[in-house]
């Protein structure tokens, strides 16, 4: 038989399960288990989202840069037509940033792809992809971690 929580077969004769998991406990010890690793679940999504947060607010960071650009080459005595290119790569990170909550995982994505062609090799673009690469680590673990809540939650209810 197989243990209900991680799905590894369980030993014989022993009281808990490898995963932690009480085999043989009442229904309450079962519970209180699951309890405790859904906490821990939800301080990982906790986490993750404080990530996610910090890459929004980089890519409408990114997006008032380019604006900032914009601006200075519209200001200046280059041809106007070139202070478009940042209007537009601006006004698609804010694009990212409004529907970042979508699917953020896609979203990172996106945004370090772009970021890594159009931005030049600095310091600054640098830390830039850094935090957007740690945005889309913490989108997938949220996500995962989102599933196990949900088959936790449904274990839960079936005892």
């Amino acid at each position: 038989m197989n243990c209900i929580y991680c799905n590894k077969p369980e030993q014989s004769g022993a009281d808990k399960c490898t995963c932690g998991f009480p085999t043989t406990g009442t229904t309450q010890d079962k519970k209180a288990f699951l309890a405790t690793k859904a906490i821990l679940l939800r301080n990982e999504v906790d986490q993750s989202e404080r990530h996610l947060q910090s890459a929004r607010y980089t890519i409408f960071g990114v997006a008032g840069l380019a604006f900032i650009n914009a601006v200075i080459l519209f200001a200046g005595p280059a041809d106007n037509i070139w202070a478009a290119i940042p209007l537009i790569i601006g006004l698609i990170f804010v694009g990212m940033g409004v529907f970042f909550h979508k699917n953020p995982v896609a979203i990172c994505t996106v945004a370090l792809i772009l970021g890594f062609f159009v931005f030049s090799i600095s310091l600054a673009s640098l830390i830039v992809l850094l935090i957007l690469g740690v945005g889309l680590y913490f989108a997938v673990e949220a996500r995962k971690a989102g599933r196990k809540q949900a088959a936790l939650k449904k274990l839960a209810d079936s005892l």
